[in-house]
C-alpha cells in the first residue's frame, strides 16, 4: 500500500466514524425524546467512560436535568464547553439549570413554610376546642341561699264564713240552690 492509499484509508475511516456518531446521537435523541433515558445514555456512553463530542455530552446534559440530576447536567455541560465551540449555548444552559434550582429551592422553602403555617393554626385549633375549661373560665359566684320566711300560722279559730254559707274565696256549689 502506498502513502496515497493510506492516507485514503485514514480518511474513509475517519468518514465512517462521523457517520457513526451522527446515527448514535439520532438514535440516542429518539430514545431520550421518548423519555427511554437509560437507553439513551447507554447509546452514549461506552465502559463508563463519557464522549469526547460536546452534541454528545449536551445530549447527556440534557437528559440528566430531565431525571433532575442537576449537578450531573452542570457538570456535562461544564466538560462540554470545554470540549466544543457553541460555549455560549453551554453557558446558557447552565444559567438557565441555576435559575430553575433556584426556583426549585423557593417552592421548597414556601412549602415548608405553608406546611409549618398548617400544623400550628391546627394546633391552634385543638388547643382551643380541647383546652380544660376549669383552668380557663373565672370561678362562678356562689348561690345565694334565701332564707327560710316562718311557716304560716295555724290557728284554732274555724274558717270565717259569708252570710249564704260560703267560705270568702270559694266557688259558689250549683247544687245547693
Amino acid at each position: 500500500m502506498n502513502e496515497r492509499e493510506q492516507l485514503d484509508a485514514t480518511d474513509a475511516q475517519a468518514a465512517l466514524q462521523r457517520c457513526f456518531a451522527q446515527i448514535r446521537l439520532a438514535r440516542a435523541t429518539e430514545l431520550a425524546q421518548s423519555r427511554r433515558f437509560r437507553e439513551a445514555e447507554a447509546v452514549l456512553i461506552h465502559d463508563g467512560k463519557l464522549p469526547e463530542n460536546p452534541r454528545d455530552l449536551d445530549l447527556l446534559a440534557r437528559i440528566a436535568a430531565q431525571q433532575g440530576q442537576f449537578e450531573k447536567a452542570k457538570h456535562r455541560w461544564k466538560t462540554a464547553q470545554h470540549a466544543g465551540s457553541n460555549v455560549a449555548a453551554y453557558a446558557s444552559a447552565i444559567r438557565s439549570l441555576e435559575q430553575a434550582q433556584t426556583a426549585a429551592a423557593v417552592r421548597r422553602k414556601i412549602a415548608v413554610i405553608s406546611l409549618a403555617a398548617i400544623a400550628i393554626a391546627t394546633l391552634v385549633s385543638f388547643s382551643v376546642t380541647f383546652w380544660p375549661r376549669d383552668k380557663v373560665t373565672p370561678p362562678k359566684p356562689p348561690i345565694r341561699r334565701l332564707q327560710p320566711s316562718a311557716p304560716p300560722q295555724q290557728t284554732s279559730q274555724p274558717p270565717p264564713v259569708s252570710v249564704r254559707g260560703q267560705i270568702p274565696g270559694s266557688v259558689p256549689n250549683p247544687e245547693k240552690r
